[in-house]
């Protein structure tokens, strides 16, 4: 493909650009950038409740989310423990 008639601030912008793009084309008078159009997907906010973690297990207990067969640690510290309760063994 032919060498690019654009200036380098363009090219800056564009190596900037956080959207996929490809040149397409080009010709003496114009150049085609294409550029992805990214999807679209709803987020649903999941606020988790009823976890119980006892004291002694508290430093070894990790809270996992599976995804498409990916694992992602759900982080949390002392300042999400929203009551204490003290149960008979």
């Amino acid at each position: 493909m032919s060498e690019s008639p654009m200036s380098e601030e363009f090219h800056d912008w564009l190596d900037k650009c956080p959207v996929n793009w490809i040149r397409d084309q080009v010709d003496k008078d114009w150049v085609k950038y294409c550029f992805e159009t990214p999807e679209k997907k709803l987020c649903h906010i999941v606020d988790l409740k009823g976890i119980v973690i006892y004291e002694d297990e508290w430093d070894s207990t990790r809270i996992i989310i599976q995804r498409d067969g990916c694992e992602d640690d759900l982080e949390f510290t002392r300042d999400d423990i929203v009551k204490t309760t003290e149960e008979n063994e």
